[in-house]
């Protein structure tokens, strides 16, 4: 099992270009995911210009069960595949 770093975090502006660069999604279904996660308690609050991720917390196994889901499950698929990638360890 590869143990990486968690990411940076993302400010809004960061969530939004890397939700259209990294998984090709538009600015509304973006934030609509972001208040799904958050509301399911995987995410802080995503309206925050906050970069920096509670010390528990584990990408990867937030992720992994979001892959099933029929609105996002794609998504969260390509967020898996580009995990380096988006923790800036491409």
């Amino acid at each position: 099992l590869e143990n990486l770093p968690r990411p940076i975090g993302l400010n809004t502006v960061q969530l939004l270009r890397s939700a259209s660069n990294a998984l090709g999604m538009g600015p509304k279904q973006a934030m609509k995911v972001a208040e799904d996660l958050y509301s399911a308690g995987l995410i802080s609050y995503p309206r925050t210009e906050t970069t920096r991720y509670h010390e528990t917390f584990d990408a990867r196994t937030s992720l992994a069960p979001q892959t099933r889901h029929p609105t996002w499950g794609k998504a969260a698929k390509r967020a898996l595949s580009a995990w380096k990638s988006l923790a800036g360890n491409a």
